[in-house]
């Protein structure tokens, strides 16, 4: 998953999202006042209150850590899939990437067998709603900046049986076909043309881009990786690389040369590295790397894990490199689910990435 501005640091990816940084999460100037809906009971549900505090001294397995991360995303449904009516023109689109990342996130489980199966679904049922109301289908169709989130969200969708509209699809085709967006221009970073490569094929739409060998080969994660380059900005780079080389972790890793190990290397050094600073969104991220890299499950992994579960908070939520327990208590009360929920949200659907990784498909 990727980002820009927020609590992934950075960068979606679990996101991902479309644009040449990924998907952004929502910045720290907007922590308390971000509009978001209220969840069920008219609030956003605190991931502090909602369940009591669990496993902070245990080490549960990644299946619980799924299980309780899954359903504290199903108390925020309201939060990450908010009214149009919150979305008027000219709104950043950190909102936009709230929806993004869940539904990168749910289309990830949907394809393997999980216990969230249910949630999963339900999650894009909701997405798949929000982007049929006409007023959003058309902010987004008919602003350039936000077509690559159009493109993303069409694809999910198309890929998920929830949008069967051939005029849909076609609209966006011509669209393409006219250069709207300037989604393939030669003077894009290579890191955004291999994302929208990764996009229109996803979505089966036609196009002249270059195979995703080619353009990763361009990006700071196809060249050779020092063991100083372990920054944060690299590591979600190399991440999102992998994750579109390998559709997320479907499909094994196509023969890069002799690169593909300096690849797995350096995820192994980048995996250390942020274990050691509590970085959870990157661990997750990297974990999940792994995997889609080929490796066997080692004594990194198992640590991330460990880590991971003992860093769960009491709701479920997974805290993100920006959240502070006493910054949050130190907000109003009415401040804090909220405060959570921005600082938390991309976190945990990249743990809920890693946990569910090593399922098998469907």
């Amino acid at each position: 998953m990727d980002g820009a501005d927020g609590d992934r640091g950075a960068g979606s990816g679990p996101g991902t999202a479309g644009t040449d940084g990924g998907s952004g999460t929502p910045g720290d100037d907007d922590v308390t006042g971000m509009a978001v809906a209220a969840g069920p009971g008219g609030r956003i549900t605190d991931p502090e209150r909602s369940l009591p505090a669990h496993g902070r001294d245990s080490e549960p397995g990644m299946d619980e850590v799924l299980t309780r991360a899954m359903a504290w995303v199903d108390g925020n449904l309201d939060a990450f899939l908010p009214a149009v009516a919150f979305w008027p023109p000219g709104t950043p689109p950190r909102h936009l990437s709230l929806l993004l990342d869940l539904a990168i996130t749910c289309h990830f489980l949907c394809r393997r067998r999980t216990p969230v199966q249910p949630a999963a679904e339900k999650a894009l049922d909701g997405v798949a709603e929000v982007f049929h109301q006409e007023s959003f289908h058309d902010q987004l169709l008919h602003t350039p900046a936000r077509f690559p989130y159009y493109l993303w969200l069409l694809a999910v969708l198309w890929r998920t049986d929830r949008l069967r509209d051939s005029h849909t699809r076609a609209t966006a085709q011509r669209l393409l076909d006219g250069g709207y967006g300037d989604l393939a221009a030669a003077t894009r970073p290579p890191y955004g043309l291999m994302e929208t490569r990764y996009v229109l094929d996803l979505g089966g739409f036609e196009h002249r881009l270059p195979p995703l060998r080619e353009l990763y080969g361009r990006t700071t994660a196809g060249t050779p990786i020092s063991s100083g380059q372990v920054t944060e900005a690299v590591a979600y780079e190399v991440t999102h690389a992998v994750f579109f080389l390998t559709d997320f972790a479907t499909r094994p890793l196509p023969a890069l040369t002799p690169r593909a190990r300096g690849l797995r290397e350096a995820v192994d050094r980048l995996l250390g590295a942020h274990i050691r600073s509590g970085h959870w969104d990157l661990v997750s991220e990297l974990i999940a790397c792994r995997r889609a890299l080929g490796r066997p499950d080692g004594l990194l992994d198992r640590l991330g894990r460990s880590c991971l579960s003992r860093a769960q908070l009491g709701g479920g939520a997974l805290p993100g490199p920006r959240y502070d327990p006493a910054e949050r208590d130190a907000l109003p009360v009415e401040k804090r689910a909220t405060y959570t929920f921005v600082r938390c949200y991309h976190t945990t659907l990249a743990a809920i990435l890693c946990a569910a990784v090593d399922r098998p498909l469907r």
